[in-house]
């Protein structure tokens, strides 16, 4: 089970939470603005990942499934 929560003023997703993940909150950064904002630690859905979005060359895989 996903639970997730939207801007209440633009509808975007801010965070969610799975059973898949246990103990971690998922965040969308896309909705900050800040550059000092820390670099993802982890990739997840590679192979369903856009091909215009790039990661820090040693960001680990850690999951890999297609969605749907």
């Amino acid at each position: 089970m996903t639970k997730r929560l939207f801007c209440s003023t633009c509808g975007s997703t801010v965070y969610w939470e799975s059973e898949s993940f246990p103990g971690r909150v998922i965040v969308a950064i896309g909705n900050f603005a800040d550059p000092s904002f820390p670099a993802p630690t982890v990739s997840v859905w590679e192979e369903s990942r856009h091909p215009w979005v790039s990661l820090p060359p040693d960001t680990p895989l850690t999951r890999t499934a297609k969605q749907g």
